[in-house]
């Protein structure tokens, strides 16, 4: 899925570029949050405050007018190395493909960091999805499990 650039419209020093993705009819956008203030879902302004830290890149992702996931990204380009922290999408709007445009929005940052692999901890953030869907899911886009005993996946990207 491609991603195209465009400069963030109104406030650029509270949202940097805006990527869009066209799927159909629907248009998925992915902006970086560099101010969280701005993020007017509560439920998802909550997680970027819980997530936030000196390594992480905020994203959110809008279906039509709507605020509908988010995406923490942790920086450890030092080690070669990008970290998924979370990526959630609201319930409404899942099935959307918001959360395999993140994730390729992930990924692209991580390999425009210079990191050789992305990693990530699998966890089921509420009662409507279960853990091992989403081993799948991120199966299916290249990860693979560490071990059977744990959670973490990667995924080489070089």
């Amino acid at each position: 899925m491609p991603l195209l650039t465009r400069h963030c419209s109104g406030q650029a020093a509270e949202c940097g570029i805006r990527y869009q993705l066209q799927l159909g009819e629907q248009v998925i956008e992915i902006y970086q949050v560099y101010d969280l203030n701005i993020i007017k879902n509560n439920l998802l302004r909550n997680r970027a405050e819980r997530a936030q830290s000196g390594r992480t890149l905020e994203f959110i992702a809008t279906s039509g007018e709507s605020e509908a996931a988010f995406l923490s990204f942790e920086d450890w380009s030092d080690k070669s190395l990008g970290f998924i922290y979370e990526i959630y999408v609201l319930p409404e709007f899942r099935n959307e493909h918001l959360g395999s445009a993140l994730l390729a929005r992930a990924e692209e940052v991580a390999i425009n960091l210079g990191c050789s692999r992305l990693e990530l901890d699998v966890h089921a953030f509420d009662r409507t999805i279960d853990k091992v869907s989403l081993y799948s899911w991120y199966s299916d886009k290249g990860y693979v499990r560490l071990s059977n005993k744990s959670e973490r996946m990667s995924k080489s990207i070089t």
